[in-house]
C-alpha cells in the first residue's frame, strides 16, 4: 500500500508537479476501492466515475468542491430518508430547516 505523504510535502508536489499529485491521487483511489469487497468495488467505481465527471466539467477547483460536496449532502439525505422514514421531509442541503423547538417572545425589561 502507498503511504500518504504529509500535507507540506504533498504541497511542494503540487507546486513543482501537479501531474505528480494527481497520479498520486488516482493511484491511491484505485487502491482503496481494489481494497474493497468485491460487491461494492462496481459501485465505487461508479461513484468515483461520477466524482471525476463532474471535476472535469466545473470550471474550478472550488466550484468542483461544491458540487462534489452536494452530491455527498443528497446521498446522505437519501439515507436518511431510509434509515429513518419519519423524516421524509429530506435532509438535503435545499432542505428548509424544520422548528424543532418552541420560541418564547420575551419583552424587554424596564430600566
Amino acid at each position: 500500500m502507498q503511504t500518504i505523504p504529509s500535507f507540506d510535502e504533498l504541497v511542494e508536489i503540487n507546486r513543482h508537479s501537479p501531474a505528480d499529485l494527481e497520479a498520486l491521487r488516482a493511484g491511491l483511489i484505485k487502491h482503496t476501492i481494489d481494497q474493497a469487497p468485491e460487491a461494492t468495488r462496481r459501485r465505487l467505481n461508479g461513484l468515483q466515475f461520477q466524482i471525476e465527471m463532474e471535476r472535469r466539467r466545473a470550471s474550478n477547483a472550488l466550484a468542483a468542491c461544491i458540487k462534489i460536496s452536494r452530491m455527498m449532502h443528497e446521498s446522505l439525505g437519501e439515507l436518511t430518508s431510509l434509515l429513518r422514514p419519519e423524516s421524509s421531509e429530506g435532509y438535503g442541503i435545499d432542505s428548509p430547516p424544520r422548528q424543532t423547538a418552541n420560541v418564547i417572545p420575551l419583552r424587554a425589561q424596564e430600566p
